[in-house]
């Protein structure tokens, strides 16, 4: 096997889903507008079906074929090869033996039958690889502060030049619920003047001129203490402060915002994956009632609920994060497609 690039006709189906991702960034709260979910399992893994496929596509298959039957919802596929992990560094398929040459040969798979791909930004040698097949990525909450990926995300000159449309990205609050450090960072990433750096490329330390890219929304985690107040209550406060802040800092729904129902969310709903359904199905109903808006909601899934140890070997059981189960997936997506209908009658009411 080999690590694989897309080829000229994949980069042009990539460029379109990211422009048209990039517009609906802009027109959040038209009424034309569907709703984005990035899901899919915490990270990609080896595990197998047994078909024999990989268990992570095969989970993106069977989500992209619900998300189609939907009306109201665009679905992206977590297709996440490296996992941060505070004590020893970063994990994940690409840093497994031959595990880059299964991330891009999944990925292909993946985008041959037109499945739009997103992941974390993490570190210049795991972006030369997966980057290039993502429609979006998001920095993760223990990266929002640091320099590399902020630039990672920015287009380069050898991109613009072949016609690469950046790709729209994502900074996460912080574990605080915090906005400081996602703010310096989409100022980073937007700052409208090319910056130079010297970056690890597949080829080798490369030195990269990098240029603005204006496609950037923040992504709400929620925070690892549960608040006091009722869920209700603690999502509008939390949607509605993030909005303002934003909106002062960078004009009127410049910034869009989604809503990650794992992580301190999936925590405030109880934990596990049993709090990231009762987080969303709360959330859905807000939406409903034309409470709350944003572009879409991020969320872990995988074919069975729950997680096993990292050196296990069930296939569709997360070694990871815990995940909500497939079913769980097709009704939390049907979920948020009846929500968005509801939202824009209530909106256009």
């Amino acid at each position: 096997m080999e690590i694989l690039l897309p080829s000229a006709q994949q980069v042009e189906s990539i460029n379109l889903s990211r422009v048209a991702l990039a517009d609906q960034m802009k027109t959040v709260e038209s009424p034309n507008a569907t709703f984005i979910d990035i899901s899919g399992s915490c990270s990609a893994d080896t595990n197998r079906t047994k078909r024999r496929k990989l268990a992570a596509v095969e989970h993106l298959f069977s989500l992209d074929e619900h998300a189609r039957s939907l009306s109201n919802v665009t679905h992206f596929g977590r297709w996440v090869g490296s996992k941060p992990r505070t004590m020893y560094g970063p994990t994940g398929l690409i840093h497994e033996p031959g595990g880059s040459e299964l991330y891009t040969a999944g990925a292909r798979e993946l985008t041959l039958a037109g499945i739009a791909l997103a992941s974390e930004v993490m570190d210049e040698s795991d972006y030369a690889i997966a980057g290039p097949w993502l429609t979006t990525v998001w920095v993760g909450t223990r990266n929002d502060a640091d320099t590399g990926p902020r630039y990672l995300v920015r287009p380069t000159s050898q991109d613009l030049d072949r016609g690469i449309y950046p790709a729209p990205a994502f900074i996460k609050s912080s574990r605080n619920g915090g906005l400081e450090d996602p703010i310096r960072a989409i100022n980073t990433i937007m700052q409208d003047r090319p910056v130079t750096r010297t970056r690890l490329t597949l080829d080798g330390p490369k030195e990269v001129t990098t240029h603005p890219n204006m496609n950037v929304g923040l992504i709400l985690r929620g925070t690892d203490t549960k608040p006091t107040s009722a869920l209700a209550d603690a999502i509008l406060e939390e949607f509605g402060n993030a909005r303002e802040v934003l909106d002062s800092e960078f004009g009127k729904n410049v910034i869009p915002i989604l809503g990650d129902d794992s992580h301190g969310h999936a925590l405030w709903g109880g934990g596990g994956a049993e709090g990231q359904l009762v987080f969303s199905y709360e959330k859905g109903e807000l939406i409903a009632s034309g409470k709350l808006t944003m572009l879409g909601s991020m969320g872990e899934s995988y074919n069975e609920r729950g997680r096993q140890g990292e050196t296990g070997k069930v296939p569709g059981l997360s070694i990871t994060d815990e995940c909500i189960g497939l079913q769980d997936a097709y009704d939390r997506l049907s979920m948020y497609d009846r929500s968005w209908e509801a939202h824009k009658l209530a909106v256009a009411a």
